[in-house]
């Protein structure tokens, strides 16, 4: 997919878009990509937002439809290695309180 890497790890997918997530390509990739993964449902769909350097709130409710979604499924989700201009985005809009943020995709592993 454009814009972004998707990798299995066990029983896990992490996915690791690029650039800004404030709609346009990158962000209807990463909905494309939540949507296919979940057709057979890993344990975990981790997104690693290393490489986002900007969101806005297109990119947030892609966030939230994806979190959304993989609850609907029972599937564990997680945003890790956030940037932290990112981050305060997540504090902000109280996401935060979801539980989703981790610092590493091993983090997300082990919960």
């Amino acid at each position: 997919m454009a814009g972004m890497q998707i990798e299995h790890r066990g029983d896990a997918v992490v996915i690791q878009p690029h650039g800004s997530l404030i709609g346009g390509d990158t962000t209807e990739s990463l909905e494309n990509a939540v949507e296919t993964v979940l057709r057979e449902p890993p344990k975990r769909i981790i997104f690693d937002f290393h490489e986002i350097d900007h969101i806005n709130s297109i990119g947030m409710a892609t966030v939230i439809r994806s979190h959304a979604a993989c609850r609907r499924k029972g599937v564990a989700f997680f945003v890790v290695r956030a940037q932290e201009r990112i981050r305060d985005v997540f504090e902000i809009t109280r996401i935060s309180t979801l539980g989703i943020l981790k610092g590493t995709v091993e983090d997300a592993l082990a919960s």
